[in-house]
């Protein structure tokens, strides 16, 4: 029975070892989880402000693309405005001048 009890003495110093070892394993894994985390974060963060910019950018081609269907409709509308007054004042011209040729 006396030859364990050295034994015991002689394993403790390998478990605390053992325990030391598991310790700085768990803290280095921690910190590799920690810089992990980090970059992921890093990356969403980057990818969210693309995903905001392209959004941004849709937003202001769509804008642009509104004003200028609004600038279209506007010239035409003043195309169509201009040839009916050219063929109002083609008309009064053309009555006066068929009183002027009468």
């Amino acid at each position: 029975q006396q030859s364990e009890a050295p034994t015991t003495t002689l394993e403790q110093p390998s478990t605390e070892a053992n325990m030391e070892a598991a310790r700085q394993k768990a803290a280095e894994d921690l910190q590799r989880i920690a810089a992990e985390e980090e970059a992921l974060q890093n990356q969403v963060e980057q990818e969210n402000l693309a995903k905001t910019a392209t959004a941004e950018e849709d937003l202001r081609a769509t804008q642009l693309q509104a004003m200028q269907q609004q600038a279209a409709t506007a010239a035409e509308q003043g195309a169509v405005e201009a040839a009916r007054l050219s063929e109002e004042a083609a008309t009064q011209g053309g009555a006066s001048e068929g009183v002027v040729a009468a």
